[in-house]
């Protein structure tokens, strides 16, 4: 057991995934049957977790060197080389998903973070709710992809649940409409109110075209814009009202996200979410930052398309505004 990744914090012992069994350095287990020189390959087959550090990169990985050799035999329910570096990956070592999952500590609770680790947690326990008469309301949020490396969001909401995240690579404004439209044809066969909210910005400026020459109705939302609502003196764009909505959403726990979303999503979102920090400036106004303060992170396009699609709700409720 090494200091680094077994301490005590504030007089609780920390036991971190690199403490467990299938990820502790075994010099007397034999390399499995996939493995390269050295044992370091992967069980599936596919390439070895290590190689040479990234910048940033503060697992243990880094502090002793390549990642240990797979155990002969991986032990069922505990977690595996595969799936810390999956983690890694998706949330980001610097992320508080990472500090409490993979290394077992307290999340750190800094002020300039837009939403608590402890919110989203409560996110999956809060009740659907109930249309008066059993009204199904659906509201469709789209973040359109910006680059190569970013992702199509559709998120779904009925009433105040997450139902379905939809997502893919690219930026085919065709395609993107085309499945905005199917959703909406699917509810409105059903009886069901669809209301849409879309990215105005860059390539999503042509995704609303081609779907308001469709006939669609839909909001489009430019999140560089003023903000617009009834307090909107207290914010510096569109973007940071949006996100100061969904943050009193999820604060109050009016919004439900399921943790069964498929894929693992939930955990994607919570880790996006986490990431995105706020600050007050001088005009007493309030930026909120996708990227973080220092605009180093991803783009958070689940947590995007999820704040679409809450001011999806909110619009085909009460219209133009921040309610808090």
């Amino acid at each position: 057991m090494t200091p680094s990744t077994r301490r005590r914090t504030s007089g609780r012992l920390a036991i971190s995934a690199f403490d467990t069994p299938n990820l502790t350095r075994r010099a007397d287990a034999p390399p499995s049957p996939t493995a390269g020189p050295g044992g370091e390959g992967r069980t599936d087959g596919s390439p070895p977790l290590s190689g040479p550090p990234q910048a940033g990169h503060l697992s243990p990985y880094t502090e002793k060197g390549p990642p240990p050799p797979v155990p002969a035999r991986i032990i069922p329910g505990l977690v595996t080389p595969e799936g810390v570096e999956e983690a890694r990956l998706d949330w980001g070592e610097e992320s508080n998903l990472w500090m409490v999952r993979v290394l077992g500590e307290f999340p750190k609770a800094g002020d300039s973070s837009l939403l608590s680790l402890e919110w989203l947690e409560a996110a999956g326990d809060v009740p659907e709710s109930e249309e008066p008469g059993g009204e199904r309301k659906y509201s469709l949020g789209v973040d359109v992809a910006r680059s190569g490396s970013d992702m199509t969001v559709l998120t779904l909401l009925r009433g105040n649940t997450v139902v379905s995240m939809d997502m893919w690579r690219g930026q085919d404004t065709m395609r993107t409409a085309g499945r905005v439209r199917e959703l909406r044809d699917t509810y409105r066969r059903e009886g069901s109110d669809v209301t849409i909210a879309i990215d105005d910005g860059g390539v999503g400026g042509g995704v609303v075209d081609r779907l308001k020459e469709q006939g669609v109705s839909l909001h489009a939302v430019s999140f560089g814009a003023a903000a617009e609502g009834k307090m909107q003196a207290r914010f510096k764009n569109r973007v940071s009202e949006m996100y100061w909505v969904l943050r009193e959403e999820l604060r109050q726990k009016r919004l439900r996200i399921p943790r069964d979303l498929p894929n693992g999503l939930a955990v994607k979102l919570q880790a996006q979410l986490t990431q995105i920090e706020w600050e007050l400036e001088s005009d007493k106004a309030i930026r909120v930052h996708k990227r973080g303060l220092d605009g180093r992170r991803p783009s958070p396009d689940l947590a995007d398309a999820l704040a679409l699609a809450v001011e999806a709700r909110n619009r085909g409720e009460r219209g133009v505004g921040v309610w808090i």
